[in-house]
């Protein structure tokens, strides 16, 4: 009797046993599968993000150097450290302008290249192929249209007001009219150093005023014009069927110290606003 009942205790033991390493190899095999749909799906989102970035290419690394948007009394480091937390990080925080400027349209954003320390402006040149525009849906708000320029002084942001309410008709004609100058004199549209110094170059080689000194600099300084270099290179206007997300070509690509953003107006919402007060912007980023 004892020896039966060691028996049976035994048999019930290893029993218990097998099905606990079972329950553990099948417990085993389901964790296997799980971190293999996990590594799947992240292999996935990762080539995924790899032919994004081909196709957008190689993301600028910008800050905001100079805003006309921000709030009214604030210095302009202050304004500027908020607009590029907001408009750079693309982390879900929302840049809007101040209801309280005089001005409701035709902001003004300059960005600059990002030095070794955050929100520090770099020494390098930008030269941005495309651009992405993210509004948000849910603001009353939503940025509608806007222009790029590319710059080389802050003070040429006076020469961009000539595009203020500019709209995609007048933009087709400034088009033509690059292109016009692309084919007649090409010169005008290098930076202004340039211009200089092959206005100097040629008149000093092909005209009686070589030979005086001070004269080629003094015509090269009347005939080197930097308006030229202040019309866009890009013209963008969202669409509400992208649900907020906008990618766009710069028509005319070329280097520059600064990459300015025009603001135009704002998509309204809410129609007892006659003027909408703020335009809203989340995120903004530009490709090489």
């Amino acid at each position: 009797a004892i020896l039966l009942g060691y028996t049976t205790v035994s048999y019930f033991a290893r029993t218990r046993r097998m099905e606990e390493k079972k329950g553990d190899k099948e417990a085993m095999m389901a964790e296997v599968k799980r971190l293999s749909l996990q590594q799947r799906l992240h292999m996935k989102n990762r080539l995924r993000r790899r032919r994004r970035q081909r196709s957008e290419g190689k993301r600028l690394r910008i800050t905001v150097w100079h805003t006309d948007a921000g709030k009214p009394g604030r210095s302009g480091p202050y304004n500027n450290w908020l607009a590029s937390r907001a408009l750079l990080r693309n982390d879900g925080k929302v840049f809007s302008t101040d209801p309280r400027n005089e001005k409701k349209k035709n902001f003004h954003v300059v960005f600059c290249p990002e030095g070794e320390k955050e929100f520090t402006r770099g020494d390098r040149l930008l030269s941005p192929t495309s651009f992405k525009v993210i509004v948000p849906e849910h603001f009353d708000n939503p940025l509608r249209r806007g222009l790029v320029f590319i710059i080389d002084e802050l003070s040429q942001l006076k020469d961009t007001k000539a595009y203020d309410n500019c709209d995609r008709k007048r933009y087709e004609a400034v088009k033509k009219v690059r292109k016009n100058w692309v084919k007649t004199d090409p010169t005008m549209l290098l930076p202004m150093k340039m211009q200089h110094d092959i206005y100097v170059r040629g008149i000093s080689e092909s005209t009686i005023f070589k030979h005086i000194h001070g004269i080629p600099e003094l015509i090269s300084s009347y005939a080197a014009d930097a308006t030229p270099m202040c019309t866009p290179v890009a013209y963008f206007e969202m669409q509400e069927s992208f649900h907020g997300k906008h990618s766009f070509k710069i028509d005319y690509p070329r280097s520059g110290k600064f990459i300015l953003v025009k603001f135009i107006d704002a998509r309204q919402k809410n129609q007892n606003d006659h003027v909408p007060r703020t335009i809203d912007v989340q995120h903004i980023a530009f490709y090489a």
